[in-house]
């Protein structure tokens, strides 16, 4: 898994983006921390953690229940989040508000690719036949706002998915903001978007 990233200059600023790449689970952690950094980092080695311990354990056990319409991959992703909103909410802020984040995951297992993201960052998949946004909030088109933090309250909003791996699949993400489609570039033209950065994810 490679990552890349770049930010643009807007009239507004919001924080920036914080990343981890795991590559012994093929797994890209991006974030947007609204407040200090402590909760990025916090959602990053929960997220981690529950991944390491159920990537390959099918019957993990968890404390929250396993959607039946998603698959192991994506429940796990599920799973993991949930803790982490919940480690974030009880050690940051039960008391008062500290910090949250707008958080997006990608993995790659053996032949299946799945994301998640909670918040204001957009998903699109591009393979070698299309590239289309997969999921994402709906963008704010004058400001930068925070949407669905993760680790403000007990539950937390979430999209998640998963498709068939294929050669060369590159997976875009892009802070809250409005995106012109991709073509043949790796980042869309500064001018042409709203958002305060783009990443890419290529999948190895």
């Amino acid at each position: 898994m490679e990552l890349s990233y770049r930010h643009f200059k807007k009239d507004f600023s919001i924080p920036r983006l914080a990343s981890r790449v795991e590559n012994d689970l093929n797994l890209v952690l991006l974030a947007t921390p609204w407040g200090d950094e402590s909760a990025a980092e916090i959602a990053f080695d929960e997220i981690t953690t529950y991944l390491k311990t159920s990537h390959d354990d099918t019957e993990a056990t968890s404390a929250y229940e396993k959607m039946e319409t998603l698959n192991h991959l994506e429940n796990s992703l599920r799973s993991a989040l949930l803790v982490a909103n919940e480690k974030i909410f009880r050690t940051v802020n039960k008391a008062e508000y500290i910090s949250a984040v707008e958080l997006t995951a990608v993995i790659r297992h053996k032949h299946q690719v799945a994301w998640l993201t909670s918040g204001g960052h957009q998903i699109q998949i591009k393979t070698q036949l299309s590239s289309s946004i997969i999921c994402g909030a709906v963008p704010h088109l004058t400001c930068p706002l925070p949407s669905h933090l993760v680790g403000i309250d007990r539950t937390c909003w979430l999209q998640c998915g998963s498709l068939d791996y294929q050669p060369q699949m590159k997976i875009h993400i892009f802070s809250d903001g409005a995106v012109q489609p991709l073509s043949g570039t790796e980042y869309p033209v500064s001018n042409k978007t709203t958002s305060f950065w783009s990443a890419n994810i290529t999948l190895g």
